[in-house]
């Protein structure tokens, strides 16, 4: 996102669009890829930029970063200066003014816990919701006995669903399915025949 020394958005990108709805709210809205809601600045990414122009000027200001936990995940905003305002000294009070033409490039990390990236994964894959829970508790490490007492089934319906999650993701053991959740995305033929 670019924004301007008092805040106020110059441009933001589809991805910072997307993240900024996720940090504010929790999760993308059932049915959207892609946020193309109108996306309202929160007060803490106008105090980021007032943080970073109290540095400039040498106030003492907080560091130019904010950190926001939901169930999304982790957000980082930081700010920084892309075009650091002008400066006019003034005789008259022996210091300087900055300009009202500064720019400010404020970056938004997202650390997603693991259990989302490999549910997000699942999904993906179109999995029954039964296969995605035992996926989930394999990648975990829990053994076969707990994910039955977990899901309240026997172990030889654990064994099944595991059989049936192996096939569809063709692997052979926990380590594949977890490199494999991890790394591939599936192809659109891999897709269809999966959906069958």
């Amino acid at each position: 996102m670019i924004l301007t020394r008092k805040g106020s958005v110059l441009h933001i990108d589809d991805s910072a669009r997307t993240l900024l709805f996720l940090a504010t709210h929790g999760a993308n809205p059932a049915g959207f890829g892609r946020v193309n809601l109108a996306i309202t600045i929160p007060p803490v990414l106008r105090q980021l930029c007032a943080n970073l122009d109290g540095i400039f000027q040498g106030w003492e200001a907080p560091p130019p970063s904010f950190s926001h936990t939901n169930g999304s995940g982790r957000f980082v905003f930081r700010a920084y200066w892309l075009q650091s305002p002008t400066v006019y000294l003034e005789p008259e009070t022996q210091g300087y003014s900055p300009g009202e033409d500064g720019l400010i490039g404020v970056v938004i990390e997202h650390q997603e816990p693991l259990r989302l990236q490999l549910q997000r994964k699942l999904q993906v894959w179109r999995l029954s919701p039964r296969e995605q829970e035992v996926g989930l508790a394999l990648a975990e490490g829990l053994s076969q006995a707990t994910i039955a007492a977990r899901l309240n089934v026997s172990i030889q319906t654990v064994m099944t669903y595991v059989r049936r999650l192996y096939a569809k993701l063709e692997v052979h053991n926990r380590a594949e399915l977890l490199d494999k959740l991890r790394h591939d995305v599936p192809t659109s033929a891999s897709r269809s025949s999966i959906a069958r």
